[in-house]
């Protein structure tokens, strides 16, 4: 499992994957914004046949997070999406 962190002038990235064999891997990206108060999350699971040939599952969502006080925070859904993608490239 690898995890990774970066920072930016408003805001930062979590990054988080795993490799359970060769042929599948899975990652989550999650990203804030503090200038718009955002979060985007990304998850992505592949199983892949060849290189870059294979099922691709992607779940992504985005909130926006208005501060009532400390201990209330309501957040609002600005979008979702569930992705199903089969990529095959043929061999000429």
């Amino acid at each position: 499992m690898s995890i990774g962190q970066e920072c930016y002038h408003h805001g930062r990235t979590w990054v988080w994957g795993a490799t359970p064999t060769s042929k599948s891997y899975s990652q989550t990206f999650t990203q804030y914004n503090s200038r718009i108060n955002q979060v985007g999350t990304n998850i992505r699971f592949a199983l892949l046949s060849t290189s870059s040939n294979g099922l691709f599952v992607v779940y992504k969502r985005a909130v926006t997070m208005d501060y009532v006080d400390p201990h209330n925070q309501e957040r609002t859904t600005l979008s979702r999406a569930f992705l199903v993608k089969f990529t095959y490239l043929f061999d000429f």
